[in-house]
């Protein structure tokens, strides 16, 4: 699933490739993917791109006219400029200069979808979003106020998208990794110091993420993805890179947890 990083470098990248270009067509690949019904495809031909903005792990496309083009790509979806052939389409917008913009998902999960809106708040799921890690809104007291009275584990927390928009389930283990924390560590545990230390991890994963994910891109767009500079994510039996320990994973379905059983306490 792509997360706040993966979603961040690539808001970067595509604001800096398309603002200010002209929208010359659209064309819906998968109907299904369309979510919303009131405004037509067409209210974006001939709109000029105003920004690119992130709100959790959504993209949302802000044209001159004042429609926005929200990409909700949840379990698989992405963006590029080359169709990948093995993903499938969901939208094609097509810029002036012969710029062409997909909208995939790898497998047809049908879960990934876009949404066409003059004001994101009459999405319901965009209301219920807590603020973003790299926002202003997101402050030692925010979180020390969010935390507080939760009676479920620290990863639990983390993947709470009403509490923290934008973490998911590969960098909440890098996080309580980085703050030395068990993921099935009750919130009710934590001292007005480990909130702290948990504040700073939080910040500290997230800008290293972005970081790496902006070296490896180079000058494109980031891959669909990217993990290999995780410590301990999908890392199962391979040695803590802080205690040597073998990391550990527990299953939830299709989910798992990624820690180690030494110094995570």
């Amino acid at each position: 699933m792509p997360e706040l990083p993966d979603l961040e470098v690539l808001r970067r990248r595509l604001e800096k490739e398309l603002r200010e270009s002209r929208v010359v067509d659209v064309e819906v690949l998968k109907d299904r993917a369309l979510r919303t019904r009131y405004f037509k495809p067409a209210v974006l031909k001939k709109g000029v791109l105003l920004e690119v903005s992130r709100k959790g792990k959504n993209l949302v496309f802000e044209f001159h006219s004042g429609f926005k083009l929200l990409f909700q790509p949840l379990l698989r979806g992405w963006v590029s400029f080359e169709m990948p052939g093995d993903a499938v389409p969901l939208m094609k917008l097509s810029f002036e200069g012969d710029r062409d913009l997909y909208f995939i998902e790898y497998e047809d999960k049908g879960m990934a979808g876009l949404y066409i809106v003059r004001k994101l708040e009459g999405l319901n799921f965009m209301k219920k979003l807590g603020p973003d890690p790299l926002s202003e809104e997101f402050t030692l007291d925010y979180l020390a106020g969010a935390i507080r009275g939760r009676k479920n584990g620290l990863k639990s927390f983390l993947v709470d998208q009403k509490a923290i928009a934008g973490v998911g389930n590969a960098y909440a283990d890098e996080i309580l990794w980085e703050a030395e924390f068990s993921p099935f560590r009750n919130c009710t545990d934590l001292s007005e110091e480990d909130v702290e230390r948990l504040f700073r991890a939080i910040r500290t994963v997230l800008d290293s993420a972005i970081s790496v994910l902006e070296d490896v891109s180079g000058g494109g767009l980031p891959p669909f993805e990217y993990r290999e500079h995780l410590k301990v994510h999908r890392r199962e039996g391979q040695p803590c890179p802080r205690c040597g320990a073998a990391i550990k994973a527990v299953y939830e379905g299709d989910r798992g947890t990624f820690f180690c059983p030494e110094c995570q306490r």
